[in-house]
This record gives structure tokens, C-alpha cells and sequence, in this order.
């Protein structure tokens, strides 16, 4: 398989999309529905995240000259999304009077740097999903220093460092007793950088290994891993009600990590859940995951200061967030806003960077 076959694999942005939208609707108020799949969904995003920058990466030998490059080509694709989720989340929240501004919070946000401070009113202000983006800075600076080691380090050494940091995980959210200690910890870059290593360890071994599943093989890995997130799932809604550890992350390395491999190994002759993730719909899902995950709380509140007033207005009817109209209709409106906002400003704004920075022999990579 060529590298750039190896470095494609249309499966894992369709799963994106997939569980953005469960993400979408987790934070819309089907917390009981969606909660599993949005616990392992972020998981999942960090992951494949690393896997894919490492298997993107492997084989070049990134000096000190090559990182300012590397964070160049990562900022000009995170800040610029995020100042416009940030413009829109501000002005819609002007508009229905509930905007309050306070210049700390809103400085470390505007920077992407508020998950590195541990008070709620930061690193919970504003477009509250940009806490993603915020944890990926420490990963996107950390890698081209862990990069050397990574490439060679024995696998088992590297799998001992991520067994480490799980370790160190499960201590951490066990010892946290305050609320916002454990909201912190969940958002906190230095508690997801097991799920970075966890995506470099599983690049470094694919790529090494080479692993390639036959058309029939597939089915069986699929079949597992597969499995393997129906098992969690069931475990999670059994015993989350009773059990402090279930809302440890990670519980979700498992199957993310299952899923993730499984993708990879199975890139080209993928089962009957690859195929259905590939299929038209949900390829266009994976489109525009990026979108649906950073712009998801942008549609909601554009209803609300728009379509639920003039529906009072004129009808005296009342729609709450759970009446099935507004779902829909909110859902839609995502959709829409996802795809316009791919289609008209993030994608053409990458393609003038990537021309622009080309000149100096680098390119900007979605990944």
C-alpha cells in the first residue's frame, strides 16, 4: 500500500461525522440518548488525531528547523476557525442579552490557552467546545519533540508509557472530589495526553507492523471492535448511576483505540459497517465534522433569538429545546451551517494558506 493510501482513510472521517452529530444532540439535551457515543467520540477525536499526524509524519525526521513549520501550518488551521465560532457565539449572544464580558476569561479563550487554567469561568466561557481545540495545542507543540522518541522506541516501551499514563489518569479522577477539579481534569491538556500517546503508539505500531486485514478478516476485526464499543456501552449505562470511575476517559481507550486500528487495518476492505460508513450521507458527514463539532452551538441560539420569538409572536405557541419541530429544525439548520461554513470560509481559507505557505516549501494539512 502507497503512503498516501496509508494516510487516507475515508472511514474515520465518516465516524467523525457520525459522532459529532451524537455530540450535537448530547449537548442539545438528549444526555441519556447520546452519552455514551459523546464520551467516545472525544476519546475517539484525540485519538485519531494522533494516529493520523503520525502516520502522516512517519519516516521524516523533524529537526528543530521543521517545527516552527509544523506549528505554523497547525495555528493557521485552529485560531482563525475558532475567532469566527468565537465572533458568531458573541454576537448571537449579544443579540438575546446574554452576553457578559470579562477580559480574562475572554483573553485565554480568544489565545486558546483557557484549558490551561483550572477555573470553571475560563475554561468552560464562551463557545464552550473550543475547550477541544484548546487541549490540541499541547498535543500539535508536544509532537515534533515526542516524534524522535516515538520512531524509535520499542513498541513495548511505548506501550508501557501509555499504560503509565492511563495509570496516572485513573489516580488523578479518583483523587478529584471537587466538581470543577473533575470538570478540569476532563478538559485539562496534560489529562489527555494519554489518548495522544495512546494515537502515536497505535500509528507507530501500525506503521511498523504494516497490518492489513483480507476481505474476509475484515469482517471479523470489524465484528470485534464493533463489539467491543457495544460491550462499553452496555457497562457505562449499567453502572455509571452507581459507580464513580465510569466517568473516567479512560474507559473509552479501549474501544476508540479497537476502532480506530480496525479502520486502519481494514482501509480498502472494510466490512458491513465500513461500507455503510461510506456511503454518501455519512461521507458528507465526515465532511464537515470539523464544523459540526466547533459551530454546533451556533444553530440552536440562532433559533432562539430568531425563530422561537417570532413563533411566540404570531402563534403564542412555545417551543421547547425537546419539542420535536425544533429539533428537527435545529438539526437541519446545523447541517446547513456546517456545510456553508466548509463550503464558503474554512475550506477556501485553507486552500489560500496552503498556496501561500507552498511558496516556502510547506503545504497545510487538514488533519
Amino acid at each position: 500500500m502507497d503512503r498516501q493510501r496509508r494516510q487516507n482513510i475515508p472511514v474515520v472521517a465518516s465516524w467523525r461525522g457520525v459522532l459529532a452529530m451524537c455530540i450535537f444532540m448530547f449537548h442539545f439535551g438528549f444526555k441519556q440518548w447520546f452519552c455514551q457515543l459523546t464520551w467516545c467520540g472525544v476519546v475517539f477525536f484525540f485519538v485519531s488525531s494522533r494516529f493520523l499526524v503520525t502516520v502522516h509524519h512517519r519516516g521524516e525526521k523533524l529537526t528543530w528547523r521543521d517545527c516552527l513549520p509544523f506549528w505554523f501550518r497547525r495555528a493557521v488551521k485552529l485560531y482563525p476557525a475558532h475567532w469566527l465560532a468565537m465572533l458568531m457565539f458573541v454576537l448571537l449572544a449579544v443579540r438575546n442579552g446574554t452576553f457578559v464580558a470579562k477580559l480574562w476569561p475572554l483573553t485565554v479563550n480568544l489565545l486558546l490557552l483557557q484549558t490551561f487554567v483550572p477555573v470553571q469561568e475560563c475554561f468552560f466561557s464562551y463557545n464552550v467546545l473550543s475547550w477541544f481545540l484548546s487541549a490540541l495545542l499541547l498535543c500539535y507543540a508536544a509532537y515534533p519533540l515526542l516524534a524522535r522518541f516515538w520512531s524509535q522506541a520499542r513498541l513495548g516501551t511505548l506501550w508501557c508509557v501509555v499504560a503509565v499514563l492511563l495509570c496516572a489518569n485513573v489516580v488523578a479522577i479518583h483523587f478529584a472530589v471537587a466538581e470543577e477539579m473533575k470538570n478540569y481534569l476532563y478538559v485539562c491538556p496534560l489529562a489527555r495526553l494519554g489518548e495522544f500517546a495512546l494515537g502515536m503508539t497505535l500509528g507507530e505500531t501500525w506503521g511498523r507492523t504494516g497490518t492489513k486485514a483480507s476481505r474476509c478478516g475484515a469482517r471479523w476485526l470489524e465484528m470485534g471492535a464493533w463489539g467491543s464499543l457495544v460491550v462499553f456501552i452496555v457497562i457505562h449505562r449499567c453502572f455509571s448511576s452507581a459507580l464513580e470511575w465510569y466517568d473516567a476517559t479512560v474507559l473509552w481507550w479501549i474501544p476508540a483505540g479497537a476502532l480506530m486500528w480496525t479502520m486502519a487495518a481494514c482501509n480498502g476492505v472494510e466490512g458491513p459497517v465500513g461500507r455503510l460508513l461510506l456511503t454518501k450521507p455519512l461521507r458528507f458527514l465526515g465532511k464537515i465534522s470539523f464544523e459540526l463539532y466547533l459551530y454546533q452551538a451556533i444553530a440552536p441560539m440562532a433559533l432562539s433569538v430568531t425563530l422561537l420569538p417570532l413563533l411566540y409572536h404570531f402563534t403564542g405557541i412555545t417551543l421547547g429545546h425537546h419539542n420535536a419541530w425544533f429539533v428537527t429544525i435545529s438539526v437541519l439548520c446545523q447541517i446547513a451551517l456546517s456545510w456553508g461554513l466548509h463550503k464558503w470560509a474554512v475550506t477556501p481559507y485553507w486552500r489560500w494558506c496552503s498556496q501561500r505557505v507552498s511558496r516556502r516549501g510547506t503545504v497545510v494539512q487538514k488533519v
